[in-house]
């Protein structure tokens, strides 16, 4: 029934908290989901959990807030209905939906959207192909970033490796662990700030402009139909992809090829990148093309490229490479993302939880590839620190460049040993012991002790530099 102007005007007036309460109920997803489902017959709390496809404790939380607003109830044996009034109450609002010029255009939108996006089902011989003429070399490395950098400055000419890459940008001095869990991320779910400083040092440690776009959302691993947001959104980032080989000839480095890890895509082929990854390490053969839709990104999508050489002051870099490998190395606010820690008490997070964790918290993948990534970091650590003493021979920090050089040989053979107690990739076969738990956590601890003292050679060396600049 239509009311009156005037009488719409004094519910509006006397009644605007309620009204807005009740919207809220249903501009909720999840409980706009659970109507979908009750419009055709009562459903269970077990198959709405399926169907919605979240915990139970938010299910029966969204639950109550529809029966308490009385558009739904619970009727025997844990089913619930849709009532009558509900109903009557969707139906006014898809029908002013689909008959508002809003509606209208956002349905115009849509539909332009679905066109946008046929391009992936066409014929492939119709696409596009560009392959730059030499392929860059993935250079063998856990820690990926190290390894699809090296590989991009061999490419671009530049005589270095993953111990000047690591070094730097001061990537190797990371000890970046999970809170309460041993879980794989602590290598790269650094807090946004260290990735900016490890990019902007990737670029001028090496005297090239270093460009990064991203898109800070997690791209789904998950089979089936990706969204047509998500569709929008990898396509947007293969566009962008194939420009900058296209025009700036020049490879690329993105996040999430084919697994959590950074790549090098050096063309596109059709719907496809063109990539070198640590397939190629044990089989060149084995980089198949990977289509833009089969993105494993969790955390952003994130692209990378080195653009225009611009002046190098090495010793200048030299310097303000060590000042970085202390900060990195110290861990602490600016390093850690929230619920991480970094620095050496992640050290003793991690021995924590190994030693007195509970059990269904301990991730063997994620312990044992966070083991050998810090293994190698400490490896990277002590050969760039000897280097870079090595370049300075006559200057009174050199020596305390190579006692901390030790300190990380001592770390470093730590690392080694708890490598060997959880040896990566044999998971089936490491059973979990109080023994073998607690040795693993004085493993960790003696790693902290020479961690801690690199750091305060490193402290030593920087302050003799500063004296004598």
């Amino acid at each position: 029934m239509d009311l009156p102007l005037s009488e719409l005007k004094t519910v509006l007036e006397e009644s605007s908290d309620n009204i807005i309460e009740f919207l809220k109920v249903i501009s909720q997803e999840n409980r706009l989901k659970i109507l979908k489902h009750l419009i055709d017959g009562p459903k269970k709390f077990s198959s709405l959990l399926v169907s919605i496809g979240i915990s139970k404790t938010a299910l029966a939380n969204h639950l109550k807030v529809l029966t308490d607003t009385g558009l739904i109830e619970k009727l025997d044996r844990g089913r619930y209905h849709i009532k009558p009034d509900a109903i009557k109450f969707i139906q006014s609002i898809i029908y002013i939906y689909k008959e508002s010029e809003t509606g209208k255009a956002l349905e115009r939108e849509k539909a332009l959207r679905r066109e946008h996006l046929r391009f992936y089902k066409e014929d492939k011989q119709k696409m596009e192909e560009y392959i730059l003429d030499k392929k860059p070399i993935y250079q063998p490395a856990w820690i990926s970033y190290l390894s699809a950098v090296t590989g991009v400055l061999n490419y671009l000419g530049l005589d270095c490796d993953i111990y000047d890459v690591g070094g730097r940008t001061g990537y190797a001095f990371i000890v970046h662990v999970s809170r309460g869990t041993t879980c794989p991320s602590g290598p790269t779910a650094m807090a946004d700030q260290t990735w900016i400083d490890i990019h902007r040092a990737t670029g001028n440690a090496f005297g090239y402009e270093f460009n990064v776009w991203s898109d800070n959302r997690s791209f789904p691993s998950q089979e089936g139909d990706l969204s047509e947001e998500d569709l929008l959104r990898a396509k947007k980032f293969f566009n962008k992809v194939k420009e900058i080989i296209k025009t700036k000839k020049t490879p690329v480095i993105i996040w999430g090829i084919p697994i959590p890890e950074y790549g090098i895509v050096y063309g596109i082929k059709g719907d496809s990148y063109i990539v070198s990854t640590f397939r190629s390490i044990h089989d060149p053969k084995s980089d198949s093309p990977i289509k833009f839709t089969d993105l494993q990104a969790p955390g952003c999508l994130d692209l990378l490229y080195f653009g225009k050489k611009k002046p190098l002051d090495i010793y200048k870099e030299d310097k303000e490479s060590l000042e970085r490998a202390i900060t990195l190395a110290q861990g602490g606010k600016g390093i850690e993302r929230e619920n991480y820690i970094a620095g050496p008490e992640a050290y003793t997070e991690w021995a924590r939880v190994l030693k007195n964790g509970n059990i269904d918290d301990m991730n063997l993948h994620g312990n044992s590839y966070v083991a050998e990534c810090y293994h190698e970091g400490k490896t990277i650590a002590k050969e760039y620190l000897k280097r870079l003493a090595e370049r300075y021979p006559s200057t009174p920090y050199k020596e305390f460049m190579i006692k901390a050089s030790t300190s990380f040989t001592e770390a470093e053979k730590q690392l080694g040993e708890f490598c060997k107690l959880f040896p990566f990739g044999k998971f089936k076969e490491i059973i979990l012991t109080a023994d073998n738990r607690a040795l693993g956590a004085k493993i960790l601890l003696t790693a902290k002790k020479h961690e801690e003292d690199a750091i305060d050679y490193m402290k030593q060396a920087l302050k003799l530099w500063n004296e004598t600049t």
